[in-house]
């Protein structure tokens, strides 16, 4: 369905589970001291809320079509919505392997992680296969999508070799959340809702221009994710010495009584 929440609504979906990656990554390795209790309800509800998108997805994408592969004349004109579709259901597979995952053990999860890496570089690859008679602007950002999408699935199979690697993980994370942002630029680029939109279809200098969104839209992503670390690390070190001054008097109480008897 090539109109614009056809962008907007996979790439808030990309958006928000980057973040929600993300903070759950801050919050394990800054607090994983003082709060080791986990929710129990957080790794059924993750997969099945994406699975859940993803079906509504897939399924607005086949009425898109007309649950139809091929016109009445054999014509493919539906192709960008099948395209969409299949990008869905990837993703929707990642979410059956989560569920997987938390109840067959520590193998299951690393395939789960692999299917993250698999998922991103098909979807990819579906863009990279999407250019078909587009114009400049359109094609300049699809391919900016392919890149973000390659990167997230390269970045993923480095966490995959070094899972201990804070710096890999936050990284493959900051290109899911860029990958998701572009896909929203896009849609306003491309298919903008404003009727005073000034971006031309055939022009080579604002296909320029979309390049500098897209690495100004990276670089401010980087720095709102380091600006919440550092509000993370903050709080978390007031928290561990709030803890270390309870311990402490815990004991000079003890010894009192303890003096006292």
């Amino acid at each position: 369905m090539g109109n614009f929440y056809a962008h907007i609504y996979p790439g808030s979906i990309f958006i928000a589970f980057g973040f929600w990656w993300f903070l759950n990554t801050l919050r394990t390795y800054y607090k994983q001291g003082y709060h080791k209790h986990q929710n129990a309800f957080v790794p059924l509800v993750e997969p099945g809320v994406k699975i859940v998108v993803c079906v509504v997805g897939s399924l607005v994408e086949c009425n898109s079509a007309h649950w139809l592969l091929f016109g009445p004349n054999g014509e493919g004109e539906k192709a960008n919505d099948w395209q969409h579709f299949t990008m869905y259901n990837l993703f929707a597979v990642t979410g059956i392997l989560d569920i997987m995952s938390h109840k067959y053990g520590e193998l299951t999860r690393q395939v789960s992680h692999l299917s993250y890496s698999v998922a991103f570089f098909l979807e990819s690859s579906l863009f990279f296969l999407h250019l078909h008679n587009r114009t400049i602007l359109d094609t300049q950002c699809h391919m900016l999508l392919f890149y973000s999408g390659v990167g997230a699935a390269l970045a993923l199979l480095v966490v995959l070799a070094k899972p201990g690697s804070l710096i890999a993980t936050l990284f493959y994370q900051s290109l899911v959340i860029l990958h998701g942002a572009w896909f929203c630029e896009a849609g306003f680029i491309l298919l903008s809702p404003f009727q005073d939109s000034v971006w031309e279809s055939d022009n080579g200098h604002h296909a320029m221009l979309a390049a500098v969104f897209f690495v100004w839209t990276y670089v401010f992503i980087v720095m709102l994710m380091g600006g919440i670390s550092i509000i993370f690390y903050q709080s978390s070190s007031h928290i561990g010495r709030s803890i270390r001054g309870s311990r402490a008097n815990g004991v000079e109480l003890a010894t009192l009584l303890d003096s006292d008897s």
